[in-house]
């Protein structure tokens, strides 16, 4: 994440936003001025017409991500948070894909590993596997029983993210139309924690313990004495970047393995 922030252009702006809040880029490039983005209450709602099922879609905002949206209302051009190259229209489909492509141009003629994706034949990143890694980040956050009852005998808080809670982040149906009828909320509250987390993942310092990449605690210097993560410092447990996909995708800091494009 630090190299995209130090990338030029509001398309950079755009993909950020789009990988905090897991979102479709369609969903996030269309994003109106007015009627979808409440700072007060730190929510995006997408309206039905907007979403590819059709269903409005609540999108807890993080830090990170508001802070985007503040900095695209200092130079805001047209009705649009990311606005295209002509006066009435939002940022082009192709956009975010340029800014990763300059990305890779950049480390090539530097000399550094591309951007690329080892479960899709080392070919460069998308936008839209950014939502895989997403997943995949949410998915391997799974704690056994018996490290949730070890944390709360030592009043520690340990959340894992069930299957339901996932989809609805990424806004997916369920798989049963009859469980899809019962589900009645949007697990909102339980989804900003989870958002919250994975903004720390995407923007956190990484270290290497034990062999494995792991997080920095982010309220100290030292390196991470927890075998998995730290709920002890942070408002909500902050999961370990582990598989190659989101090493590959977090884009956080030089010092990680990631693969090259040979």
């Amino acid at each position: 994440m630090a190299e995209l922030r130090a990338q030029e252009g509001l398309a950079a702006k755009a993909l950020e936003f789009t990988i905090l809040t897991a979102a479709r880029s369609a969903e996030s490039r269309g994003i109106p001025w007015k009627g979808e983005i409440d700072t007060a209450d730190k929510v995006w709602t997408v309206p039905p017409r907007r979403m590819k099922g059709e269903r409005e879609h609540r999108v807890p905002l993080t830090a990170p991500a508001l802070a985007v949206i503040e900095y695209m209302r200092s130079v805001r051009q047209n009705d649009y948070v990311f606005p295209g190259d002509k006066a009435d229209d939002p940022l082009s489909d192709m956009a975010l894909s340029e800014v990763i492509r300059r990305m890779n141009e950049a480390r090539e003629k530097a000399g550094l590993p591309l951007w690329v994706d080892p479960k899709q034949n080392n070919r460069e990143v998308v936008p839209h596997g950014f939502r895989s890694s997403f997943k995949d980040w949410a998915t391997d956050w799974a704690p056994t029983p018996e490290e949730i009852v070890e944390a709360a005998k030592r009043g520690e808080l340990i959340e894992a993210y069930p299957r339901d809670m996932i989809e609805v982040a990424l806004a997916h149906r369920l798989d049963s139309k009859t469980e899809e009828a019962y589900r009645r909320t949007d697990m909102f509250k339980k989804r900003r924690r989870m958002m919250e987390a994975w903004a720390r993942c995407c923007g956190g310092p990484v270290v290497k313990r034990h062999g494995r990449q792991r997080r920095a605690n982010a309220n100290s210097s030292r390196r991470p004495v927890m075998p998995w993560y730290d709920c002890r410092r942070l408002a909500a447990p902050l999961p370990p970047c582990t598989s190659d996909r989101h090493r590959l995708m977090s884009w956080s800091s030089a010092d990680w393995s990631i693969r090259a494009n040979a």
